[in-house]
């Protein structure tokens, strides 16, 4: 299976199964004692979590119906919040819009359909793309007039959806490569650092437009190498270097009370990019490292057999692991699976699923 474990197959299947644990009859994943609270920006990354343990057990009907039944709710209560021009509100986000949740659900349901046999959240993911298309500019890529911030976390998901839509919608087609330009050559790709810059400047003492924010980087190189293979790989070598230069500073920005802490957004991002990247250009050149399997380790340590899901982050003074939450599950998918979503799962992943009861 390469450089992904069996066992950390097992580890997506679990983070997927805390997911459904706590889903709540309205839809939303609520789990304990999260440090961020609750955050639909989270709860919209984690269908990608379930969707992934959905293609490892595909060929178990059981399985396969709790974890389409699962996103199904998510999605349908993503459809009752959506608003007259189709954007998706974010309650954490106040008043301003927040495009990234929109490109999310677009995928998903895209993606879903690859397991489902349905059309219920069709019409749902059409208005989504009206409002992606309508907000597009070359110059500032998918940007609501209500958000100021210019966060480049709006872009990749936007750009991945469109790409999934464009077959069948033209105006979503035509702005793949104009979407692309703005990702790989606009204003969010810090040339000189080489890393592609949060959007939200200076936040807990560290400058996010000098500093790499590993998580964004992630979600950048997913979408790009999903959409495009290794055509990129040298901006996204470049992106890795970048992280792993800063990484101390990166750390910095997970410090509070005086604690400095090891966090799962940062540590399994790393990781995730270096994995994505040796994936696709077929080397072991950074999962080969042992910074690479440090991370690796500290992750699997995170997981908390007796609770069935990951802890979000350690204090590197005491050593205490603290919180259980959305963002763990998310972000330990990312490592576990090599990207967002890996539909060549292992023959030997497939057939242990379809035995389980």
């Amino acid at each position: 299976m390469g450089f992904v474990a069996f066992e950390h197959h097992r580890l997506i299947v679990a983070a997927a199964d805390f997911l459904v644990a706590h889903q709540t009859e309205r839809g939303d994943f609520r789990p304990p004692s999260s440090r961020a609270g609750y955050n639909e920006i989270y709860d919209a990354k984690g269908m990608f979590t379930v969707l992934q343990a959905a293609f490892m057990a595909r060929r178990n009907p059981a399985l396969l119906e709790r974890y389409l039944a699962c996103v199904d709710r998510r999605l349908a209560l993503f459809g009752r919040c959506q608003l007259p021009d189709g954007s998706l509100p974010l309650a954490c986000m106040g008043d301003r819009r927040f495009v990234f949740a929109t490109g999310v659900v677009a995928a998903v349901v895209k993606i879903f359909g690859e397991l489902a046999d349905e059309r219920a959240h069709r019409a749902m993911a059409g208005r989504c793309v009206d409002y992606m298309v309508g907000v597009f500019t070359p110059e500032s890529g998918f940007r609501d007039g209500t958000n100021a911030s210019r966060l480049s976390g709006h872009d990749p998901y936007p750009l991945y959806a469109l790409h999934l839509w464009g077959e069948e919608r033209a105006d979503a087609g035509a702005l793949v490569g104009p979407a692309t330009a703005y990702v790989v050559d606009g204003q969010v790709w810090n040339a000189e650092g080489g890393f592609w810059k949060a959007g939200f400047e200076v936040s807990k003492g560290v400058n996010l437009q000098t500093v790499p924010h590993p998580t964004l980087d992630l979600d950048m190189m997913w979408v790009l190498f999903e959409m495009y293979g290794d055509r990129y790989a040298d901006r996204m070598r470049s992106s890795i270097e970048g992280n792993r230069a800063y990484f101390e500073a990166i750390e910095a920005y997970y410090t509070e009370n005086g604690n400095r802490y090891a966090d799962v957004r940062a540590r399994t991002s790393l990781a995730g990019i270096m994995a994505l990247y040796d994936h696709h250009t077929g080397c072991r050149e950074f999962t080969g490292s042992s910074q690479f399997q440090a991370l690796v380790d500290w992750t699997v340590g995170l997981f908390d057999e007796q609770a069935g899901g990951f802890r979000e982050r350690e204090n590197l003074r005491t050593g205490e692991k603290a919180y259980f939450g959305v963002p763990a599950q998310y972000l330990g998918q990312y490592l576990f699976s090599c990207g967002v979503l890996n539909r060549n799962v292992p023959e030997a992943v497939l057939e242990h699923y379809a035995e389980s009861e």
